[in-house]
């Protein structure tokens, strides 16, 4: 039975392997994470979080992916959106259906404020969403 494995990458690390439940990266900066996940969702993974933190400039940031339970879920990367555009961002991701899973907001050094999280539709478990 193969075993799943983990694999050194930068500030973080992969879990992968056929049987691996999720995938998890540190250290990205905000186009690295929206590569990865183009990736993964080939692989059958949605996101479920993603974090910034800062360890100098750009922003970085950590994502979390998980198996999809099914053909019809979905779920949207919420990331870099500056604090004053928050409400009008979210707003819009409800009128479409979505709701959020895990949201953040992160103070950088200039004292700006950056939003990120991850917004699920409303199929399977996620009817009633998280707040």
């Amino acid at each position: 039975m193969p075993r799943d494995k983990i694999d050194g990458r930068g500030h973080g690390f992969i879990l992968s392997g056929s049987r691996a439940r999720f995938r998890t990266q540190a250290g990205l900066v905000a186009g690295q994470v929206k590569g990865l996940d183009t990736v993964w969702r080939k692989d059958g993974y949605l996101p479920l979080d993603v974090a910034a933190y800062q360890d100098g400039l750009p922003l970085r940031y950590a994502f979390l992916s998980v198996r999809a339970a099914g053909a019809d879920e979905d779920a949207i990367l919420y990331m870099n959106v500056p604090g004053a555009l928050h409400k009008a961002e979210t707003a819009a991701l409800q009128s479409e259906g979505y709701l959020p899973v895990t949201l953040t907001s992160y103070s950088d050094s200039t004292g700006r404020i950056w939003c990120s999280g991850v917004w699920r539709n409303s199929v399977g478990p996620m009817k009633e969403g998280n707040l």
